[in-house]
C-alpha cells in the first residue's frame, strides 16, 4: 500500500495546498526580484543624493528580502503539511499585504508589485481565507499530529 493520507487515517492533501505552495514559491521569487530592483533603487538615489528615498528604499529591500525568502521557507512547510507553516502562511499574507501598501503609498507606482497591488492583495486576502478553513486545519492538524509520534 502507498504512503497517501488516507492510509495513515488522516486526510488527504487538499489541492488548494500544493496551489497555495505553488503561489508561494511564485511570491517568494517575485519578492526576492522586487529586492534586486529596490537595492539598485537605493543605489542610484544614493548617488544622486536622494539620501531619504536611498533609505526609505534600503529598508523596504530589506523587507522584501525576508519576505521572499519566508514565503519559499513557507512553501516547504506546506507542501508538507506541517501546521507551524499554516499560520505562518497566514501572517506572511497579512505582513504582505502591509508591505504593498506601504510601497504604493512611499512609490506612488505599481513598479513594485505585480500587475496590481489590488489583485496582489486580493490574492494574499484568499491565501488568508483559504488557510483558515475548516477542512485545511484538520489536513495540517493530522499530519502535524502524525509527525510528533
Amino acid at each position: 500500500m502507498g504512503k497517501s493520507g488516507t492510509d495513515r487515517g488522516s486526510p488527504s492533501r487538499p489541492l488548494g495546498v500544493f496551489l497555495i505552495a505553488l503561489v508561494q514559491i511564485l511570491h517568494g521569487l517575485w519578492y526576492l526580484l522586487i529586492t534586486l530592483v529596490l537595492f539598485a533603487y537605493s543605489s542610484s538615489a544614493s548617488d544622486e543624493g536622494k539620501d531619504s528615498m536611498a533609505g526609505i528604499s534600503f529598508i523596504l529591500a530589506l523587507a522584501y528580502f525576508l519576505l521572499g525568502v519566508l514565503y519559499l521557507w513557507l512553501a516547504r512547510g506546506i507542501v508538507k503539511g506541517q501546521e507551524w507553516a499554516r499560520r505562518r502562511g497566514i501572517n506572511a499574507a497579512e505582513f504582505a499585504i502591509v508591505l504593498i501598501l506601504i510601497g504604493g503609498l512611499v512609490f506612488q507606482s505599481r513598479v513594485l508589485v505585480p500587475e496590481s497591488p489590488f489583485w496582489t492583495i486580493i490574492g494574499n486576502a484568499l491565501i488568508i481565507w483559504y488557510l483558515r478553513r475548516d477542512k485545511v486545519r484538520r489536513f495540517f492538524a493530522a499530519r502535524s499530529a502524525t509527525g510528533r509520534r
